[in-house]
């Protein structure tokens, strides 16, 4: 049996991850025109360099070597530095042309909302729907509900020991790390924004660039409290806050804050 309690946190990381740049974005961005465009504006800034660009080039042959040329530590920077480098071009196209001319705060702050978002549906909203689903057949039926489905005997064994044994706060674990990704996002986006509003974009390029690998380089380090999830949950939620408060002190840079008509 998958436990209420993991059952639960699912649900709770799947709300987190589907909802939360919505809501966000909608409660900062309320009455103002223009901000669902710059949210759409924003997944694109997303999804054109990492889906349609960066990823099918890791999957080449020769970047499938790159683990043993570069070793596990010297990888984990290279694929932190180019996801960096994918989104944050993404982004600068975003400012430089869809809101060339919209450059404020809640314009970055809609756009990285809807970098965040598209990222938390592709990366987790559909393991953790397909989650569900497997625990509510292993509840009700068992490993033969799965057996059912096709699901070969062993992979159904397999699947039943991940769900019924992995602790409920690690399942909810991976929604306080969208929490964190989102806010930081949305942090990265309004930074560049700033620097974009104030004719400084290549040094907000290098900048953002920067603190994106730094970002992406502290997951293998949080992955040591995957023994204590509770833990790993309290840092993430911590982290969230304080890029929430960086992002509210980011408000400042910009020469105006409310939305033009785009």
């Amino acid at each position: 049996m998958v436990s209420s309690l993991s059952i639960a946190a699912m649900c709770a990381t799947l709300a987190l991850s589907a909802l939360y740049a919505i809501v966000l974005c909608a409660l900062v961005c309320r009455g103002q025109k223009g901000w669902v465009r710059c949210f759409l504006a924003g997944m694109l800034g997303f999804f054109v360099p990492q889906v349609c660009i960066r990823l099918p080039l890791l999957s080449l042959p020769a970047a499938q070597l790159l683990p043993l040329w570069l070793g596990g530590a010297g990888y984990t920077v290279f694929l932190a530095a180019t996801a960096g480098l994918a989104e944050t071009a993404g982004r600068a196209l975003v400012f430089g042309l869809v809101l060339k001319k919209a450059r404020t705060f809640r314009t970055a702050l809609a756009a990285g909302a809807g970098h965040g978002w598209i990222e938390a549906m592709l990366l987790v909203v559909p393991t953790y729907v397909n989650n569900l689903v497997l625990s509510a057949l292993l509840n009700a039926q068992g490993t033969a509900g799965l057996t059912a489905l096709g699901v070969g005997e062993a992979a159904a064994q397999q699947a039943a020991s991940l769900l019924t044994g992995t602790p409920g706060a690690m399942f909810l674990a991976a929604g306080s790390e969208r929490l964190m990704a989102v806010t930081f996002h949305v942090l990265a986006s309004v930074l560049l924004a700033s620097f974009f509003a104030r004719g400084k974009a290549a040094r907000g390029f290098l900048a953002v660039w920067a603190a994106h690998t730094a970002f992406d380089c502290l997951a293998p380090l949080l992955s040591a409290l995957g023994g204590a999830p509770l833990a790993l949950i309290a840092l993430e939620t911590a982290l969230a806050v304080v890029l929430s408060a960086l992002t509210a002190r980011c408000a400042r840079r910009f020469p105006q804050q409310d939305i033009q008509k785009v």
